[in-house]
């Protein structure tokens, strides 16, 4: 048996019982609704407010509720909602069946990597006796980790800060507002649904446009029309949510001594309710307004983060987290990718959103002339070539020229956690091979570089061959293999601060460069003492990976 056919039998031998750990828990505890939607979103919730949001056992968490979603979804559609939590059942949820999936969620993480056996990071099946092999996984690490520049603001401190500020501020105004002296002003907070707080929706609404305007002013679609009708709908439900926070920080309140429940840190709705009343508030037609309410619904595929709405039977049931720790501007690109809904001319709005960002951090130095999205022809092997440079960044006092080709189009991730290797190197290799390829046969001939740079009269005056470097920028990936180069757009952007001293007005193209060639894409593969046999007829294969074993 060749690795291929060894491959694909314990392909198929692990996903028939991850699927059958899927159905055992259901078969057992989906009579009860609680089970498959309820206690898992209240759980994850709880896990917000007793850790940090960012720590890796959240996204899991997470991770584990999607799956669970996806394998229940057919049989929860039609289930009558009941929020009413039973302490002792959320407990045994908590406690003893959250653990267990989570083991079938991580066994489903490793057969995404078992796969994967062509890209840079595929996984090993390494003979070790006649009928037995080893399987190994590897382990990706980069000098820099991509969440860091954007989730910390690495890339723009500055901005990041201001965010985070007006995200504090907003929640201290606001419970500082509706403080109440007596117990009976609480049912101020209760009433925020019916009687709107204007400028609190204001505020919430200023929120999700900072985020999603990273979009494109212009982006469209058949959800999207309009940014600021986006804005509108997704800023109601942040407000909902904000409500929710605030009411539950004030009723916990030592002062008030009121008891918070547990069906208190979950937002249920009637979905047709929540239609009409965000009408009625935001004056968008009904259509708009459905369209964006069923986008935003998970229809089992894809990840609660990027379809925050449960619809069990018309009603619409969340939580708030999902709302307020929510990168719209990431997650409303990657659920169009999931629903396969494209983009109307995707290609003028986010490219466009995505080089004029970049340009942004560079149109200051003096250093560097500038010249983006410009388009080119030429003969080569008598064939016309035709294609266009997206930015290029000449520094004139070190003779360095920066070509950086953007994509922004491919979902690099298998879930919210786990990337696509080889997604990710199939995106570096069109980079390099379909574009920057014809690059840089056009700029071998010094009169190109000039015509691309208008015939500048500084890039003229430079008498000797400019050192070049391509590099592919993407969303949220980076990928590093013998000379290609793909960074994040956050990367560049933080690479242009660190090498840029804006008082003397200068970016060092030089040191820039000399960083990105250093950087390199790691790939380990390490084992355990943990040996775990798994049978496949004659053959065993051996894991310190994968688990298999469930028991509700």
């Amino acid at each position: 048996m060749n690795e291929y056919e060894l491959r694909g039998k314990l392909i198929s031998h692990v996903e028939n019982i991850i699927d059958e750990g899927f159905e055992d828990y259901i078969r057992k505890y989906g009579d009860n609704i609680r089970n498959l939607v309820i206690y898992p979103l209240l759980d994850l919730e709880m896990s917000y407010e007793e850790s940090n949001p960012a720590n890796i056992n959240n996204y899991l968490k997470r991770y584990t509720i999607s799956l669970l979603l996806h394998n229940a979804y057919d049989y929860i559609k039609d289930k009558k909602l009941n929020i009413e939590v039973n302490k002792g059942d959320y407990n045994n949820y908590r406690n003893k069946k959250y653990p267990i999936l989570r083991s079938i969620m991580q066994d489903f993480r490793v057969l995404q990597e078992i796969k994967d056996g062509n890209s840079f990071a595929k996984s090993e099946l390494k003979k070790e006796s006649k009928n037995s092999y080893r399987l190994i996984t590897s382990l990706v690490t980069n000098k820099y980790k991509e969440e860091v520049f954007y989730y910390h603001g690495f890339n723009a401190q500055e901005e990041f800060n201001k965010e985070q500020k007006m995200i504090i501020d907003g929640l201290e105004k606001y419970t500082l507002k509706y403080l109440p002296k007596k117990r009976k002003d609480l049912k101020k907070l209760d009433r925020l649904i019916i009687d709107i707080d204007e400028e609190m929706l204001e505020h919430c609404n200023s929120l999700v446009y900072k985020d999603i305007k990273k979009l494109g002013e212009k982006t469209k679609s058949k959800v999207i029309n309009k940014i600021e009708d986006t804005k509108k709908v997704i800023g109601f439900l942040y407000y909902l949510s904000f409500i929710k926070r605030i009411r539950n920080m004030l009723y916990s309140s030592v002062e008030m001594k009121k008891t918070i429940t547990p069906e208190d840190y979950l937002m249920s709705y009637d979905k047709q309710w929540l239609i009409n009343k965000i009408g009625k508030i935001t004056m968008l037609s009904n259509h708009i307004i459905t369209n964006h309410i069923e986008f935003l619904t998970f229809r089992g595929k894809g990840s609660i983060i990027e379809f925050p709405l449960i619809n069990v039977k018309n009603k619409i049931v969340t939580i708030p987290s999902l709302l307020q720790l929510n990168d719209f501007h990431f997650n409303l690109a990657n659920g169009h990718y999931r629903k396969k809904i494209d983009f109307i001319k995707r290609d003028n709005t986010v490219s466009k959103t995505v080089i004029d960002n970049m340009i942004n951090k560079v149109k200051f130095y003096n250093n560097i002339v500038i010249s983006k999205e410009k388009y080119y022809e030429f003969m080569y092997d008598k064939a016309k070539i035709k294609s266009d440079i997206d930015i290029a960044l000449y520094d004139v006092l070190h003779n360095k020229l920066l070509i950086i080709e953007c994509k922004w189009k491919d979902n690099h991730y298998i879930n919210e956690i786990d990337k696509n290797h080889v997604k990710i190197q199939s995106t570096v290799n069109k980079i390099f091979k379909k574009q920057i390829s014809k690059h840089k046969k056009f700029l071998r001939e010094r009169k190109n570089i000039y015509y691309i740079f208008d015939n500048n009269k500084r890039v003229r005056e430079i008498k000797e061959s400019p050192d070049i470097l391509y590099i592919g920028v993407d969303k949220r990936n980076q990928l590093h293999l013998e000379n290609m180069h793909m960074i994040t757009i956050y990367m560049i952007q933080f690479f242009f601060d660190k090498y840029g001293d804006k008082d003397r007005g200068i970016l060092n193209l030089k040191d820039l460069f000399k960083e990105i060639r250093s950087l390199k894409t790691k790939v380990e593969y390490i084992t355990t003492e943990i040996d775990k046999k798994i049978k496949l007829g004659e053959l065993t294969i051996i894991s310190d990976d994968l688990d298999l074993e469930y028991k509700f």
